[in-house]
Formats: structure tokens, sequence, C-alpha cells
């Protein structure tokens, strides 16, 4: 009986807590993002029947997943599991329409990630093109939608954007960073039209970047926000994201998933989940393997950052292995390098812990990456 007490004094004390914690009553655009209304002239589109370009292939585990269906038995199960998450995946679309919407809904989004805010693990993002290039306007508030029909908040989530001026428009849409999607719907006002966009020079092939838990998005506050969007949008390039958090360690099937795409360019990014001993016994056979399935496509390897300024031993390790195949030919010259150097300030403000960027690193890294990548493309 005390037990049970204690429990419910401790349920009413949290809810006050919440209370208190909630200050949408006094700020009006906070409350207006949390009391989002529905349909009113919307179409909504099943976004499982448009084209994905941030996927290896179409054919993955799950609509929203990263692994090939065919590799789901075979890759490390840490890998498949996070294979699920929708990281660095989304849309890439033009319209006339005035408006734009988000429907989402999430397996779970109530996980506290020590890294993530909820708002980037959980929310979406949406870009517009203008004359200026990509310019950030909505993100995807949690919880800001009611059942018309329980008058309850919404198992699914909705955003929207005003679009300013006129005629067809470019659009990104970003998914969650680390979501398992059930499903998203993309609206557009009724009569609009809604298509797949190109990029500039016709560019249909794909970065595929494989790397650790800075390309699986920590730590950045929303997915438009990881340094690989931000290289993307500086690329105008299609862009796949294989980020899987302390579980990039060279497996050979990993080689394998990557050339399940006729890439433009292959990153490399592992350092900072490979001890010294995994990158001299598996780094020289993994690139080897992925050149041989993919021989024209030129391989970005690349060292882990280091925001506290002192060069750590996987680099030393890394750098060893490529100056080795370079002396060797480099994979028929297909073989290139990425140094750490100015990949983070090292004013100590970059990082949420010295290895993961916060925004302003994601920054940093997204200019360095692209301005590398762009000497390959």
């Amino acid at each position: 009986m005390k037990l049970m007490k204690s429990c419910v004094l401790a349920a009413v004390a949290a809810a006050a807590l919440c209370a208190r914690a909630d200050v949408s009553k006094f700020d009006s655009r906070i409350a207006a993002d949390t009391a989002m209304a529905s349909a009113d002239g919307m179409v909504w589109i099943d976004a499982a029947k448009l084209p994905m370009e941030s996927k290896v292939c179409p054919e993955t585990e799950t609509p929203y997943g990263r692994i090939p269906a065919a590799f789901a038995e075979k890759v490390p199960e840490s890998v498949r599991w996070m294979g699920h998450n929708s990281t660095g995946h989304y849309f890439f679309l033009e319209t006339d329409s005035s408006k734009i919407g988000v429907r989402w809904e999430c397996e779970q989004k109530s996980h506290q990630d020590p890294y993530i805010p909820r708002q980037g693990m959980y929310g979406v993002d949406i870009y517009v093109r203008g004359a200026e290039g990509w310019r950030f306007v909505k993100n995807g508030r949690l919880g800001s939608v009611v059942d018309e029909a329980t008058g309850k908040a919404a198992a699914w989530d909705e955003t929207r954007a005003d679009l300013s001026g006129s005629g067809v428009r470019q659009v990104l849409v970003y998914l969650p960073i680390r979501a398992n999607l059930k499903w998203v719907r993309i609206g557009v006002a009724s009569g609009s039209k809604l298509a797949p966009a190109s990029h500039a020079g016709g560019r249909t092939k794909p970065v595929v970047h494989y790397g650790t838990s800075l390309v699986h998005g920590g730590c950045a506050s929303r997915p438009g926000l990881m340094f690989t969007a931000l290289a993307a949008r500086a690329l105008d390039v299609p862009y796949v994201n294989l980020g899987f958090s302390g579980s990039a360690r060279l497996e050979i099937e990993m080689a394998d998933v990557m050339a399940v795409s006729d890439a433009a360019l292959y990153v490399v990014d592992t350092a900072w989940n490979c001890d010294e001993k995994i990158i001299r016994e598996r780094a020289k056979p993994f690139l080897e393997r992925l050149h041989s399935l993919r021989p024209d496509v030129p391989i970005l390897l690349c060292e882990g950052p280091e925001a506290s300024g002192f060069r750590f031993g996987p680099n030393e390790a890394l750098k060893g292995v490529y100056e080795e195949m370079k002396s060797a030919g480099a994979l028929d010259g297909k073989l290139h390098y990425l140094p750490c150097d100015g990949m983070l300030p090292t004013d100590g403000e970059a990082t949420h812990d010295y290895i993961h960027p916060n925004d302003y690193g994601s920054v940093q890294m997204g200019r360095v990456f692209a301005k590398r990548m762009s000497e390959l493309l």
C-alpha cells in the first residue's frame, strides 16, 4: 500500500513538473505549433510511392530502411538493427503548391538519446530552394496533432510550410535522424503538382557514405543539419547515408552493401569505430573488395575529426594503410584520402563531447567534406 501511494505521489509530482515546464501558455508561437489543424484543402500522397534517391537500392528491408533486403541476414546484427532508421533519407521534389506538409508516424518517439534531441531523432525538416540556394523553412513538431475522432493527441505528427513566391519550386523533405518509420505522407494544396526533382547537370549517381555515429547523425539538432546533409546540398548530388553508431567496423559485407549502388563516389569514414588492429587487418581488404566490385568509382578514405587538436591512434594507422596502398598504385588511382585537418574547429565549441559535432561543428564538417568531394565528382 505504501509503495502504491509513493508511486501515485511520484506521478503527480512528475505531472506538476511537466505543467511548470510547459511555456506554451506564455508563448503564442509555441502554442500555435502545438495546436495544428488537419485537412483543409490539402491532398496527401503516400510517400512510399515516391522515388527516394537516398536509398542504396529500392529493395530495402523496410520502406524507409537503409539495408538492402538481400543483405539483411549477412550484415552484423547492430547494422541490421540500425538499418531500420531513416537516417539521411529525404525526398527531393518539385511542386507549384503554395504550401507543403508532412505527416509521419514513428514506431516510438519517447526514447531519450544522450546525444540527439528528440526533435532531431523523430522530427522532419523542410527546405526550399530559392535564388540564393537552399533555405530551411520548417521543422516538424512532435505531438502537435489532435485526432479529430477522439479529441486526443494523434499517434502521428504533422507539419506544414508556406512556400513564398509562385511557380515550380524545389523542395527537400528530410526524414528523422534515428527513427523507425511506420509511414510518411506528403501534402500539397489541392490541384497542385508534385514530382521528383532533378539535380544540376543531370547528376543521378549518388555519393554513398559509410561511417560511424557522426555519419549516423550525432549530434545534429535536426535532420537538415547533419554534416552529410549539408555536404549534399552544397554539392547538389544524390546522397546515401550508411552511418551506424558504434558499428562501422569495416566488415567485408559492408563493402558489398556499398557496391549495390552504382555510385559517383564511395566515402569510407569509419576511423572512430575502429582501433589500430582492426584498421591494419581490415582496411586494405575492404577497400580492395569495394574497388573490385566497382572499379570505375573513386573511393575517399577519411580520417576521424579531432576537435581536441591531438592525433589519435586509428588515424595514424589509417594513414599508414593509405600510404602503403598509394605506393602500390592506390587501386588504379581510384583511392583518395581526407585528413582530419580543419574538419572541426579546435576552439572547444564545435562538439557535444570532443567527438560528435554539434550544429556548429556539423557546418564546418559539411564544408570540408563538400570541398574534397567536389574535387572527385
